[in-house]
Order: C-alpha cells, then sequence, then structure tokens
C-alpha cells in the first residue's frame, strides 16, 4: 500500500485481482479487528503490457489512510521508500515478505495467517526465456529459491513452505547499516517489486518496480506529477 499526492493505492500481481475483485478484498485494520472491505475502488492495469503480472488499485474511501495508520499495525508505503531498478544493482539481499496460505490456520476466533520473511538473493544467471512462461526481460527479477533454508530465529535448516497466496507481495532491497547510524528498518528497506511466480527448488520470479511506475504515470491514474514516480 503507497499514499501519493493523498491518494491511496494498492499494489499486488494482476492474477490475484483477476481471481477475486479489488472491490471484494478483505483485511484486518488491526490485530483481532474485524475484518473489512476497502470501499469504493479503481484497477489500473498496464494496457500496453499486459503479460505484466501487476496491477494499481485505488481505494477511495475518505479516512482509510488515517484508519490505517492510527491502527499502528500497517505500514504505508510513500516515493522514499522505493527504489528504481536502475538505482541499484545485483548484489546485496533481498526480502519477500508476505502470508503464504500453507501457513494459515483456524483459530476461536475464525482464520489467522502467520506471516513469511524469505531472505535470498538473485539468481545468477537469469533463466533462459524458453524456460519461463510469457517471458518479460524488461520487468522480469528472478531470486534463489532453495529446497532447505536456515530459519534465523533458530539456525536451523528447514524445508521452505510452499509460497502458494505469496502473489503481490513486496519484494525488498535490504541496505547493510553503514558509519555509525542508527538502524532503522525504514532507511534501509526499499521496495523493488513485487512477486509473481515460483518454481519450487529453483527460484522466484518478481516484476519490478518499472511496471507499476509504468502504469501510475499512465493517463488512466491521473497523478497530476506522475513523471515524479521513480522508474
Amino acid at each position: 500500500m503507497i499514499e501519493i499526492e493523498d491518494r491511496l493505492f494498492l499494489l499486488t500481481a494482476r492474477h490475484v485481482v483477476e481471481a477475486y475483485p479489488a472491490n471484494t478484498l478483505w483485511f484486518p485494520p488491526s490485530p483481532g479487528a474485524n475484518l473489512e472491505t476497502f470501499g469504493t475502488v479503481s484497477t489500473f492495469y498496464d494496457q500496453t503490457h499486459p503479460n505484466r503480472d501487476t496491477v494499481v488499485v485505488e481505494l477511495h474511501e475518505t479516512g482509510l489512510a488515517d484508519k490505517i495508520r492510527s491502527a499502528g499495525y500497517w505500514k504505508i508505503l510513500t516515493i522514499e521508500n522505493i527504489v528504481a531498478p536502475k538505482s541499484y544493482d545485483r548484489s546485496g539481499t533481498r526480502l519477500l515478505s508476505g502470508y503464504p496460505s500453507e501457513l494459515g490456520y483456524e483459530n476461536q476466533v475464525g482464520f489467522a495467517q502467520t506471516p513469511l520473511v524469505l531472505s535470498t538473493k538473485v539468481l545468477e544467471p537469469d533463466p533462459t526465456p524458453s524456460s519461463i512462461s510469457v517471458p518479460c526481460p524488461d520487468t522480469d527479477m528472478f531470486f534463489v529459491f532453495d529446497n532447505q533454508l536456515e530459519d534465523t530465529a533458530t539456525s536451523e535448516i528447514v524445508v521452505p513452505p510452499k509460497l502458494q497466496g505469496m502473489s503481490g507481495c513486496g519484494i525488498w532491497l535490504l541496505l547493510p547499516r553503514t558509519g555509525t547510524d542508527f538502524w532503522e528498518p525504514w532507511q534501509s528497506l526499499y521496495l523493488i517489486g513485487t512477486q509473481r511466480s515460483v518454481l519450487p527448488r529453483h527460484w522466484i520470479r518478481g516484476v519490478s518496480w518499472r511496471a507499476i511506475a509504468d502504469i501510475l504515470q499512465s493517463n488512466d491514474v491521473g497523478l497530476s506529477n506522475g513523471e515524479a514516480v521513480p522508474t
């Protein structure tokens, strides 16, 4: 979720919204709260590049951003939390943060989910185009997805869960701490794209921020200063 020019947008995978229209999605404003819809929405696709699996949904409900911030549970991004593809290299750590359906469970009040934060790195080299369904070389990103991973909380080697349910989750660039400055997550984590698909034991496929920026800069969205969106 990102706020630009006092307008609130939800960023996710196109196939998610095609399966579950945005006006039917629900979310908990805070832990244990009743689920709510996002209210009235507008959905924007990239008509020029329909194979890019990304979508931008504008949330029109008055006061929604203030409600989310006051609950203190969700973080609303701004342009300052974004790094455009040309602004970073292929080294360093990438994080995927989402809610796999495999980690969901029923409890006394309904259904709960356990978040997953997956640390990975850029796959070298990229898969061959012939091995990819509908390659999009200008926005594709591929990351290592091993058969076994280390649980950083316990240092145990574990088999990763299936990532079904994480489509559209954020892909983040983690910058190392430098100098003597106090480390803060929001000064070291930058969104670089969204997750699209996965090939178990091989790779995770993502869509770079470039695809989102192209939608935000389109006339359909109508931002007054769309050129200020990093590309």
